[in-house]
């Protein structure tokens, strides 16, 4: 059976090809000529373009001219150089002008040859013009006169409108031969177009006739296009969310199951009518009716309109709609399909996020005695609180965005401390750190600072909190503290500070070796129970005697002397001693007038009793001693009184320190702040003279508030607790000298360190003298290349010192005496900068801790400053060669 389709269907379609061969055909020819058209258009409109910028550049470069000349005319006249401030630029503007000219114009020779004639008349014009300047400023008034009375510079300036004119005129004459070529074009194009348009109308016409044939066909068509919709529809009613599709009239012609389902109705009451009118009305309102008109008829989406919806159980719902346009070619219909989501849980969780975001920001806000603020990431100030700005001194608008680490001391961010902290609490989650940072006007205080890292549900990292704390009257008291207790474990009298319930916070050197006892068994201890009465002398009182006059003075506040009182001590193997002490007892009264401590003091006079009871019936010796006696009392009354002068001097020393460190820096930033604000606001009226005035006072300041730092420093070095230990002199050194490369990083700088031996010693104490040091040779062979620093170990005599070395400038030997004295410099300071006060800090140091100091120098030949200190037991190490490390310019 013949399967082939029939000759009338084979040349309907042959048909139907020709004439959509043609058409196609037509259709490119019609799109050529426009092609074209709008090529010479486009190619005219450029011209229009580059003539009008030609034409603007000719009239800027005019105007420049004109400037220039009104300008050299007003300081002609005036003699005043004010009118020379917009001369050179204008000239440098006309040149400028020229340029472009001659770049715009390159294609063009008659252009070019125009600018060839202009350029060399205003070079002329110019040439005159600063001739006339020159004559202005060597002869005065009526030299210049004698120079713009002339007519040669006018003649020079019609030469150089008339080139501008002319090159004016031949771009109008270029554009409007573009502008008739364009015309034609488009005259030429038109006709094409009407002429391709109508064989396509007929063509069209042909095709309609041919197409109507095929209708019958399209039948079968439409109804797999049917089903197809069917499927459609009953996958759409799969969706979760509502889905409601509105006809032009707004009325819905179809919803799915979810929509029945959320909104509890049935296709009765919903579908073929008008949204406004289901749901009781909820649904018309201005803004959704607008919106949906908008997308049916320009084809406009939206999307994330929240509307509130109340259920038919009563239940309030927010409804998140979306609406776009939906064409339907095979009905020739427009439609919109309204999208709706159910947000209520979503959006009662953002409420309750955002009220809890502003009782957060309510409490941190009301929090005034903590700077608590956020940083993201990168360490950047995120958000900021009124404590924060009550601390630092910062508002809000000038610190968000800034990074954190301006709050840092600059040796801190230096030594990348701001850094490590973040990365630390990166790591850890916290941080906790107490130093010194920085306000905003540049005052210090002390900070306990808390870095806590925050992070999302899933890990990533979000930012930090930072919490800080202003400790810095605590870590004053605290200080003094310190210095107090150095003092007094220092003293050479017999004391021990007691609670009011007697328990041991303090004690003397000296006690402890009187009565054969380690601070750290007495800390923190009842008094009475580690000095009980001997209990094999049942007529002991020594307890009971000292814990009633303990007593009475805790009732009387008053010292009280006691008679000499027998009270045994116990020595380390736990027998005792026989042991007669002359005791007094002393308040210790705290701000409110109530008793902080007990101040117990003895003298030991058990030798005086013995020689007194050895004395028996001998009335000369018995005589002597009562007199002996009388005398201990009487001297324990003037010690105790030397005493509270002693504790009145310590409180004038610490005042003293305190003044100088806060009232009297004060003053000094003053000075060096309001010497930077002069020299901004007065700076470009200020002569070389005034501005090295300036220089001179801030400089000064800056060496004044240093010299108090220094001064501060070295008394504060001499009442520091000392805490020895055990001390790596090798870690220590290599510490100081990695600190000391970031200022050498530049230089050439060999370091040599022998191995060291460890030594008894405060590290903290020792660590400053050899920065003092090491610094000092960095500083002393500045001029040396290469400098060569050396740290090490030596035998002088029958001592073992240690030294540092270095190849600088050395001093002259005839001058060692002062080298150690407080402020006393070998060296000008326009030479090498400091105080004069590091060595002396060194000496000290090394005095209090059993050693000496001393310093060899040849001048231009270096020096090497030697120092003892007790070694530390079971460091046995003998003289090494030094080891070198690499240079600092290639480290």
């Amino acid at each position: 059976m013949d399967q082939s389709p029939p000759k009338t269907v084979r040349r309907r379609e042959t048909t139907n090809g020709v004439i959509a061969v043609i058409l196609i055909a037509l259709i490119l020819l019609v799109a050529g000529f426009a092609f074209w058209s709008t090529s010479r258009m486009l190619d005219t409109l450029q011209w229009v373009d580059r003539t009008r910028e030609v034409r603007l550049e000719l009239e800027r470069a005019t105007v420049q001219i004109v400037d220039a000349e009104t300008a050299e005319r007003g300081f002609l006249l005036t003699g005043k150089a004010d009118f020379l401030e917009t001369f050179e630029p204008s000239l440098q503007a006309a040149h400028a002008s020229l340029e472009r000219l001659r770049t715009l114009t390159t294609d063009n020779p008659e252009q070019v040859k125009h600018l060839d004639h202009l350029q060399p008349l205003l070079e002329q014009r110019i040439t005159r013009l600063r001739d006339q300047i020159k004559a202005r400023e060597s002869g005065g008034p009526d030299a210049a006169v004698g120079m713009v009375g002339g007519s040669e510079g006018r003649q020079l300036m019609q030469q150089v409108r008339e080139e501008i004119r002319q090159m004016g005129d031949v771009e109008e004459i270029l554009l409007a031969k573009q502008s008739e070529a364009t015309r034609w074009a488009s005259r030429t194009t038109l006709t094409a177009v009407v002429l391709g348009s109508a064989a396509m109308v007929v063509l069209m016409l042909v095709s309609v006739i041919t197409t109507r044939r095929e209708l019958r066909a399209r039948k079968t068509s439409t109804q797999l296009q049917q089903a197809a919709r069917d499927y459609a529809e009953s996958i759409v009613d799969t969706v979760r969310e509502p889905l409601v599709v509105l006809d032009r009239d707004m009325r819905i012609e179809r919803a799915n199951r979810a929509y029945y389902g959320t909104f509890g109705s049935n296709p009765e009451e919903t579908e073929h009518h008008l949204l406004v009118e289901v749901g009781s009305g909820q649904w018309n309102g201005p803004e959704l009716g607008k919106l949906l008109q908008e997308a049916l008829k320009f084809d406009k989406r939206f999307d994330d309109l929240e509307w509130e919806y109340q259920h038919a159980d009563g239940s309030h719902r927010t409804m998140l709609l979306n609406g776009c346009k939906l064409s339907r070619p095979e009905s020739q219909s427009e439609a919109v399909l309204l999208a709706m989501e159910d947000i209520t849980v979503r959006k009662k969780a953002e409420q309750e996020l955002r009220t809890s975001e502003e009782r957060y920001r309510t409490i941190v806000d009301s929090v005034t005695g903590y700077a608590i603020f956020m940083l993201d990431p990168d360490g950047k100030v995120a958000n900021w609180s009124r404590g924060a700005e009550r601390i630092k001194g910062y508002k809000s608008t000038e610190i968000i965005g800034r990074h954190f680490s301006r709050f840092y001391p600059a040796e801190d961010v230096a030594a990348g401390k701001p850094e490590r902290e973040l990365t630390e609490a990166r790591e850890k989650g916290r941080v906790e750190d107490e130093g010194w940072r920085v306000r905003k006007d540049g005052t210090r205080f002390f900070a306990n600072a808390i870095i806590s890292a925050v992070r999302d549900a899933n890990g990533q990292l979000k930012g930090f909190v930072k919490l800080v704390r202003d400790v810095t009257e605590r870590h004053r008291i605290e200080q003094m503290h310190v210095h107090f207790r150095a003092l007094f474990d220092s003293l050479p009298g017999l004391y021990v500070v007691l609670t009011p319930d007697f328990g041991i916070v303090a004690v003397s050197d000296a006690f402890l070796k009187a009565t054969m006892t380690e601070r750290e068994g007495l800390l923190g201890h009842k008094f009475f129970d580690v000095f009980p009465d001997n209990p094999n002398d049942p007529n002991a009182t020594g307890e009971t005697n000292l814990r009633a006059s303990l007593n009475r003075v805790l009732k009387s506040h008053r010292s009280e002397t006691m008679a000499i009182q027998k009270y045994d001590i116990r020595r380390p193997d736990g027998t005792f001693e026989e042991r007669y002490w002359s005791p007094v007892n002393s308040p210790v009264l705290g701000a409110d007038r109530r008793i902080e401590y007990l101040i117990h003091r003895v003298e030991d006079v058990t030798d005086f009793v013995k020689q007194k009871r050895e004395a028996g019936q001998n009335v000369e010796i018995k005589n002597r001693l009562d007199n002996m006696e009388a005398e201990v009392f009487r001297s324990s009354q003037r010690v105790q009184a030397a005493n509270n002068q002693l504790r009145a001097a310590n409180s004038e020393l610490e005042a003293f320190s305190y003044s100088v460190s806060h009232d009297l820096r004060a003053p000094l930033r003053h000075i060096d702040g309001f010497a930077d604000l002069l020299g901004n606001h007065a700076g470009s009226t200020l002569d070389d003279k005034g501005k090295r005035y300036l220089k001179t006072i801030s400089d000064s300041a800056k060496r004044m508030g240093a010299l108090i730092d220094d001064l501060l420093v070295f008394s504060r070095i001499g009442r520091a607790e000392m805490k020895r230990t055990n001390v790596n002199l090798n870690a220590l050194v290599d510490e100081v000298i990695q600190e000391l490369r970031i200022e050498t990083s530049a230089r050439n700088v060999v370091w040599k360190r022998q191995e060291l031996p460890a030594a008894d010693a405060d590290p903290a104490l020792l660590r400053q003298v050899l920065v003092n040091l090491l610094a000092n040779a960095v500083k002393y062979t500045r001029p040396k290349d290469p400098a060569v620093i050396e740290v090490g170990y030596v035998k002088k005599g029958d001592e073992d010192a240690l030294y540092v070395r270095d190849n600088g400038v050395g001093f002259d030997m005839t001058y060692v005496g002062k080298l150690f004295g407080v402020f006393q410099r070998l060296h000008r300071a326009e030479e090498f900068e400091g105080t004069g006060i590091g060595l002396a800090n060194v000496q000290r140091i090394i005095v209090r801790h059993g050693g000496r100091v001393w310093a060899e120098s040849q001048l231009g030949e270096g020096a090497t400053f030697y120092f003892t200190l007790p070694i530390a037991s079971g460091s046995n190490l003998s003289i090494a060669e030094p080891v070198t490390s690499s240079h600092d310019s290639q480290s």
